[in-house]
């Protein structure tokens, strides 16, 4: 652990994982996180170190020693998890999330609503069929697919209780 700490100061272990590397040598993972840093998983980087000297011999999965490429790559990573600017960033994701189902639905709202003031200039007062189909595919996509979400989540949630 002193070594790690000398070679990287902002690094934080958190998990040491012991293995055999190819040959059968001893090998290290040594997972943490270094707050300045993206990092490669949802919550930790990561890198090999020679269990006997204690000297990082992998850093493509390091926080803050990474080559150009591994770390352009773990930018990607961090994007994709949201661990790069802590609980605003995480919201941040949240609200777009919801702007986008919230586009999707007033953009189809918006477009059945313009076809019945088209049919009633017309003067027909019964709605198309495509119409009514596409106004009940509005509202119950959205509602089917937060219900399916929500019944997997929590399904998931309890699947470990009632596993044979």
């Amino acid at each position: 652990m002193k070594r790690i700490k000398q070679q990287a100061p902002g690094f934080t272990p958190q998990v040491l994982v012991y293995g055999q590397a190819r040959g059968g040598l001893p090998s290290l993972r040594v997972q943490g996180s270094d707050a300045r840093f993206g990092l490669r998983a949802p919550t930790y980087g990561m890198a090999g170190v020679d269990p006997r000297t204690g000297e990082i011999t992998s850093t493509d999965y390091m926080p803050g020693m990474q080559d150009g490429w591994s770390a352009t790559v773990t930018s990607f990573f961090a994007l994709h998890f949201g661990n790069f600017g802590g609980n605003a960033i995480r919201w941040s994701y949240f609200v777009l999330g919801l702007t986008g189902a919230f586009l999707f639905y007033t953009g189809n709202l918006l477009w059945v609503e313009s076809r019945r003031k088209k049919a009633r200039k017309a003067g027909a007062v019964e709605q198309t069929r495509s119409t009514k189909i596409l106004g009940a595919l509005t509202a119950g996509v959205p509602l089917g697919c937060v219900a399916g979400i929500s019944v997997t989540i929590a399904s998931a949630k309890l699947w470990p209780l009632y596993r044979c």
